[in-house]
């Protein structure tokens, strides 16, 4: 994460480890549900030139914005770690699994890397039961919810 990159937080396990090991002067702790950081990331994102990142209480679900106030969903993430990981020999598989809701960009990219993609029904109780039946392990939904 560059330096300047602004990070906004719920006052969860996450954020309160960001404080304790990483904190900064652009970085906001907020009490609230995801659905308000991500809210607030996009307006700091719009409203400055700072990439911001959005972490919910558990640290499980991210959304980035560029400096522009582009929105990197979850299907971006994914994709990005899943290329990643199987560049350093972390992917178990050559899949990995996301929901129905998951977009046609995603599987052409896992297509043309030679990375299957097993989706799901919406929802992380899915994700995860694929996930233990077939061994894979990454997985997302669109809406950044990383497992």
């Amino acid at each position: 994460m560059p330096d300047s990159a602004g990070v906004i937080a719920s006052t969860g396990k996450s954020g309160r480890e960001l404080f304790t090991l990483d904190d900064r002067d652009q970085h906001l702790y907020q009490v609230g549900s995801m659905g308000c950081t991500s809210g607030m990331a996009l307006g700091v994102a719009l409203n400055s030139d700072r990439k911001v990142f959005a972490l919910d209480g558990d640290g499980d679900r991210i959304v980035l914005c560029d400096e522009k106030g582009r929105v990197i969903d979850g299907d971006q993430i994914l994709g990005l770690l899943a290329g990643h990981w199987q560049d350093i020999g972390e992917l178990r598989h050559p899949a990995i699994v996301a929901t129905v809701i998951s977009n046609l960009g995603l599987d052409q990219y896992l297509a043309g890397r030679g990375i299957k993609l097993a989706r799901t029904q919406v929802g992380a109780r899915y994700v995860s039961e694929r996930m233990r039946e077939t061994g894979i392990n990454l997985a997302a939904e669109a809406a950044g919810h990383l497992v």
